[in-house]
């Protein structure tokens, strides 16, 4: 598919600076954190400092830090630590205000997290983490077992399409990827059926999911533009080149399951990818604005600057 460009006027040296300051902000999540500080420590005035951090994040500072308390809040609740001591930890006066501030941003409260992460039960805890996640996807299953999962989940978010079309995709792609594999050791169908999963999941068109299927197929095997074109037919077929909001979202789904497996990357290839993450997919995502792929890209690309 078409590739994402950066911009021509892009600056490496504020890039690096917005990199650092989002780091040296995750540093100190739990503390105090004034915008008198941040700007000093990029050595601009406090006007500059908020325009050039929300251009780049789509966020206003204290939004950014906000979100990200909540964010990490929710991870910690579901590793089981109580919310009381989460909310004092990330700076809330008492529980109530905490929850309030969490529901406001979540749309549930953290009680329901609580409640998956104390009994792993379904129902409303399942709801509070499509809340607030993206959907996880086992990455010990096979290709078939896949896509079983991509035909439930196209169930259960009621996309309608056509079951022996869907068919004969899976088996065009399945079969031109036969024998590739991903650094991870995973068949490399895998990939664009976990990315068709998690656009399912995102309730996407039966034609975007059909163009996830077939991603990178020209660049990956011998396999031609006219065929890929046949497979699909011409809707589906013009995402793959097209700047659409379809092919933004395609585009943004791709990082984040490309990002969920970057540990299998040599390191300095994980940095360059974290870095671009950062530049390109987080302003993208803003634009965009799906708030849960934005934030577990932020985080997913942080968590390798955070290891380097």
């Amino acid at each position: 598919m078409t590739p994402l460009k950066r911009d021509p006027e892009h600056n490496d040296n504020l890039s690096n600076k917005l990199i650092d300051m989002l780091l040296s902000i995750e540093g100190k999540l739990e503390s105090e954190l004034s915008l008198e500080a941040l700007s000093k420590e990029m050595h601009y005035s406090k006007y500059h400092f908020l325009r050039v951090f929300k251009e780049h994040t789509g966020m206003t500072t204290y939004e950014y830090i906000k979100k990200r308390r909540l964010f990490l809040a929710a991870k910690e609740i579901l590793e089981g630590q109580r919310i009381i001591d989460v909310a004092l930890s990330m700076g809330y006066d008492s529980s109530s205000a905490f929850s309030r501030a969490f529901k406001k941003t979540f749309g549930v409260p953290p009680q329901l997290l609580k409640l998956l992460a104390s009994h792993n039960e379904c129902g409303e805890g399942e709801m509070a983490m499509t809340s607030i996640f993206n959907k996880q996807i086992d990455r010990t299953l096979s290709v078939d077992q896949l896509y079983g999962l991509l035909k439930d989940t196209m169930h259960e978010n009621k996309i309608h399409y056509d079951g022996t079309k869907l068919d004969r995709v899976f088996e065009f792609s399945n079969c031109k990827y036969e024998g590739l594999k991903r650094y991870s050791g995973e068949a490399y169908f895998s990939h664009p059926l976990q990315i068709a999963i998690l656009l399912a999941d995102l309730e996407a068109t039966e034609d975007l999911i059909y163009s996830a299927l077939v991603l990178d197929l020209t660049h990956k095997t011998k396999t031609s533009e006219q065929e890929v074109l046949e497979a699909l037919g011409p809707n589906a077929y013009e995402i793959l080149n097209s700047t659409s909001q379809s092919a933004i979202l395609l585009k943004l789904v791709e990082r984040l399951n490309n990002m969920r497996t970057i540990q299998s990357l040599p390191k300095e290839r994980q940095l360059i990818k974290a870095k671009e993450t950062l530049e390109v997919f987080l302003p993208l995502s803003s634009k965009y604005g799906n708030e849960k792929i934005k934030d577990e890209l932020n985080d997913l690309s942080l968590k390798v600057y955070s290891q380097s």
